[in-house]
């Protein structure tokens, strides 16, 4: 069986634990995974029936000629069924012509009257939409594969953590924060990252702070932050593999994300995952494996969302979806990682979280 998801990251991620539990309960089907390479790492730690075949868009596949030349590739794996779970140029191609090969395909159906309906009406005046996991669990369902999600995060020993050099400090409250997001209408600002740290490091002196992102950019953000830290706030940003990351991730007591793609890599450790939403809502069906919407930290305003990828433009200018408090939201790390001894958990405010 082929199975096809290109991009983005936290798309890609979201596959994992439906192609994990297809493996698990078809032992006997051999899947091959077309995607990107940046994901081939954490393909690496699927079942023995699972392997993974890089898409060079960029390189060897290139253009139409590139992909008759991935047709060719593939041809050793013997393919018999296609699973679609992008339904872009690329992947279209691909299925059309193994479709003429009398190969049996399914493609993901993603919805988008119903999300273009949700952005259009407000979340208010909407239902929770299918979510991206049970749209890939679609897929397989047409071709005669039912699925049932059984994934419960990739565990790591403590001998792969050591080798790893990834092990967090015993007695400290470690808590992971990645305050970026590929489109502005779901970051965090930094001003109020900023506020965010200092609430968390002002709990106790025991509090230990991982920094995630990616690129230069968020990279010189993150080491900026680290300088100015005394030792309590570390960024991982350039450090370490994308597997190494998740091996933190894992280790951690609570993390917080944006609506982005490390909460949907945070989500595949089983980590207790509070996340950020501002000009996307959970609504839409993006919201990560496993992860408790209750934590889900957001403003009940009628304008949201005001895109389904945060990729639109503010139409007040100014996201007020992001005027939420730090202290707040410091207050709900803590709260839900179960507290800690020792920590002053402050004053209650008002759960505008509710949806």
């Amino acid at each position: 069986m082929l199975v096809m998801r290109f991009s983005a990251l936290g798309d890609v991620a979201m596959t994992v634990p439906v192609v994990w539990s297809l493996a698990r309960q078809y032992p006997d089907v051999d899947i091959t995974v077309l995607s990107r390479g940046s994901m081939a790492s954490v393909f690496a730690l699927m079942p023995e029936n699972v392997r993974f075949v890089e898409a060079d868009f960029k390189g060897r596949h290139k253009g139409i000629a590139g992909l008759w030349r991935l047709m060719r590739e593939l041809r050793v794996y013997r393919i018999n069924r296609v699973a679609d779970l992008h339904g872009v140029l690329r992947s279209h191609f691909l299925r059309i012509m193994y479709a003429m090969r009398g190969v049996r395909c399914a493609v993901i159906d993603k919805g988008r009257r119903e999300k273009r309906r949700l952005v259009k009406r407000g979340y208010q005046k909407s239902a929770p939409l299918k979510g991206t996991l049970e749209r890939y669990e679609d897929v397989f369902l047409r071709l005669g594969f039912p699925v049932t999600l059984e994934f419960a995060g990739f565990c790591f020993g403590d001998k792969q953590i050591a080798e790893a050099g990834v092990e967090l400090p015993s007695g400290s409250f470690n808590v992971g924060i990645a305050p970026f997001a590929k489109h502005e209408g779901k970051a965090y600002p930094r001003e109020k990252v900023s506020q965010l740290i200092k609430e968390l490091l002002g709990k106790g002196a025991g509090v230990r702070i991982y920094l995630f992102g990616s690129g230069k950019e968020e990279g010189e953000v993150c080491r900026r932050i680290e300088a100015e830290s005394e030792g309590r706030v570390v960024s991982l940003v350039g450090r370490y593999s994308l597997v190494e990351e998740l091996m933190f991730m894992s280790r951690l007591d609570v993390m917080l994300t944006m609506d982005s793609a490390n909460m949907h890599l945070a989500a595949l450790t089983g980590t207790k995952v509070v996340t950020l939403w501002m000009a996307t809502h959970p609504y839409a069906g993006f919201l990560g494996y496993g992860v408790d919407e209750e934590l889900a930290i957001q403003l009940p305003l009628p304008c949201r969302p005001c895109s389904v990828f945060g990729n639109k433009p503010c139409r007040y200018g100014n996201y007020p979806c992001k005027d939420i408090s730090p202290s707040y939201v410091a207050r709900r790390i803590v709260s839900a990682a179960g507290g800690a001894a020792g920590m002053d958990m402050g004053a209650g405010q008002k759960d505008t979280a509710s949806v």
